[in-house]
Parts: structure tokens; sequence; C-alpha cells
């Protein structure tokens, strides 16, 4: 009889850890699958924010032509920047439709003040510090300075 029991008693305990083993699979799977759902919204948050981002700076360049651009790569402020809108005279859908004969090139014009080591005189640059001249007359608080201009040019 104590054999009975015995046996018994590892058949409940199989039974037992069979069921602990099935249950625990089942949570694991439970959990694959919900990180699988999860894995795929984090895949489409991350599309879709890397897609607001195209979509807010500009798919193509109008997202590198700001402001804020400018100023860190010539050292200057936001507030002295001026970048103009790029004109759309030669574009193919303007009147009158179809291909013209020109097209226009961005100029980026950098101002910058200093003063003549020897003299002590003012002097200012408008080709981003390649000539100098003595400037007796500029008000040295509108500049340095960044313009982006465009300039169009006959094909």
């Amino acid at each position: 009889m104590g054999d009975v029991t015995t046996v018994e008693s590892i058949q409940d305990a199989v039974q037992s850890a069979e069921s602990n083993i099935v249950s625990s699979l089942v949570e694991i799977q439970d959990a694959i699958r919900s990180q699988g759902d999860w894995g795929g919204l984090r895949l489409f948050s991350s599309l879709f924010g890397a897609g607001l981002v195209f979509f807010v700076f500009g798919l193509f360049n109008k997202g590198w032509e700001s402001k804020a651009r400018y100023a860190a790569y010539y050292g200057v402020s936001a507030e002295r920047v001026i970048v103009n809108n790029e004109p759309h005279g030669c574009d193919f859908m303007r009147a009158p439709l179809g291909v013209k004969p020109c097209h226009y090139e961005k100029t980026v014009d950098v101002t910058r003040v200093g003063s003549d080591t020897k003299t002590g005189r003012p002097i200012v640059s408008h080709d981003n510090g390649k000539t100098w001249a003595w400037d007796d007359l500029t008000d040295t608080r509108t500049v340095p300075s960044v313009l982006v201009s465009y300039v169009k040019v006959e094909d």
C-alpha cells in the first residue's frame, strides 16, 4: 500500500509540475505576443517620427536653408540672418507654361567687422573676410550679418 501512495504522490507531483510548466509557457507566449505588438507599434511610431521630422524640416532643401543653420555656420546671431524666399519665375508650371531658359542660384553674403590692428580704425568685410576696408560709417551693431538671396541666371 505504501508503494501505491508513493506512485500516486509521484504522479500528482508530475502532473502539478507539468501544469506549472504549461502555465509558465503560456505566460511566456503571452508576453512575447504582447512584445511583438508593442514592437510593431514602436516601429510604426519611429517611422512616423522620422517622417514628421522630414516634413517639418522639408523633404529636400528647405530645412537646410534655415536661419539657425546659417547663424551656427557663420557664427552670428539668428537675428542677423536674412534668408530671402527663392523666386519661382523659372518654374515649369509658371506662366507661360513650359521649360524656361533660366534658373536661380543662391548667393550668401556675409558681412564681418573688426578693427585694424595698427590704427584701431573700424574695418568691414562684405565677402566673409576675404577683403577688408576701412569703414568709419558702418554701424557695428548691425554687423556681422548674413544675407541669403537668389540671382536669376539665364541658361
